[in-house]
């Protein structure tokens, strides 16, 4: 019985040491470690000029070149712009996951903003989708400016400035 003792202690002892018992263990201060602001900029840029770049190829691809968009168009080029929605939905959805799911968590004073413009991309993609899936002009167009006013509403500038980024951001 003391024999069981002593091995099931020093067992425990040798874990201890190498770290992969207790608060310090290697597990737990990896799973501290954050991005630096740097990194964390660089990453956020990669994915955001994604995201614009998918936004660019919508607005171009639906509005021609123009500011909006008339219903009777709409209607007679439904098809089209609903896989149009499609696809930036599917951008949308793929730039939220990646702030979701960074290489290494945010740094701490960027984490809010950043977790809240994801919650928002996410409610984008889920307009788009159905915005993909709608079967009238008059529901797709109503999407479109439940979209647009959402996407104004999201807090790119907050993410810039704790990021130490330019307020606006050139692509």
């Amino acid at each position: 019985m003391f024999k069981r003792i002593v091995v099931a202690a020093t067992l425990l002892g040798t874990a201890w040491g190498l770290g992969l018992l207790g608060p310090a263990s290697a597990q737990s201060r990896q799973a501290e470690e954050r991005m630096t602001t740097e990194a964390a900029a660089e990453y956020f840029l990669d994915i955001r000029c994604k995201q614009s770049a998918a936004i660019y190829r919508f607005n171009e691809s639906v509005f021609r070149g123009r500011n909006f968009i008339r219903r009777p168009e709409v209607q007679r080029r439904l098809p089209e712009l609903r896989r149009y929605a499609g696809r930036l939905g599917e951008a949308t959805y793929a730039f939220a996951r990646r702030l979701v799911n960074p290489p290494k968590p945010w740094p701490r004073n960027a984490a809010p903003p950043i977790s809240e413009l994801a919650t928002g991309q996410l409610e984008l993609s889920r307009k788009r989708r159905v915005q993909l899936e709608t079967k009238r002009a008059s529901n797709w167009i109503r999407l479109q400016g439940s979209a647009n006013e959402l996407n104004g509403e999201l807090p790119y500038s907050r993410v810039n400035k704790r990021l130490e980024l330019p307020h606006t951001i050139n692509c």
